[in-house]
């Protein structure tokens, strides 16, 4: 009998060890993919007229609030339009496919010329956001500080996977007051 209980507790303390690995290796395998997502917004946004300096930003003011994102999905941004000059509290509003959100928030993000977050809140799709459609959304960001005349708004999509395929952004050209 005592073999046996032997066997048996060898047998769980290799499924406990086997359980502790896998666990463990399913943590660094997330971390990776955040990781991966990270570096892609990052390279997104150094590839976006985001990091461009002031003398280098001219786009000039335009009524027409049509964006195409990265992925080529149509965004309408109404306020505030391309190139406007903004001051806090900024109101955002336009429409976005309802997919676009998860729970029918994402990010609207504001950045400054050199690359610094100025400020960043959720907006809110007003309807559906369990579809594709266009829905109207509001965001409001309140900021203080920036180091730049321009800068840009961000519309981020909503990842929940945080998969960098996932990943989706709008952005906008704006002057501070």
């Amino acid at each position: 009998m005592k073999p046996f209980i032997i066997i048996i507790a060898v047998i769980l303390a290799l499924a406990a060890i086997s359980g502790a690995g896998y666990y463990v290796y399913r943590q660094i395998t997330d971390l990776t993919e955040q990781n991966s997502a990270l570096q892609a917004d990052v390279s997104q946004l150094k590839k976006s007229p985001i990091l461009k300096s002031d003398q280098s930003n001219t786009a000039q003011p335009t009524t027409d609030p049509n964006y195409r994102s990265e992925k080529g999905i149509q965004v309408s941004v109404t306020t505030p339009r391309r190139a406007a000059v903004v001051k806090s509290p900024l109101t955002v509003a336009g429409e976005i496919p309802g997919s676009w959100s998860f729970e029918a928030l994402f990010t609207i993000r504001l950045i400054d010329a050199q690359g610094n977050i100025v400020g960043e809140s959720p907006a809110s799709i007003q309807g559906d956001w369990m579809t594709d459609q266009a829905m109207p959304f509001t965001g409001k960001i309140e900021f203080t500080k920036f180091s730049s005349q321009t800068g840009t708004l961000v519309l981020l999509r909503s990842n929940p996977s945080g998969l960098a395929e996932n990943n989706d952004t709008v952005v906008v050209p704006i002057r501070f007051n």
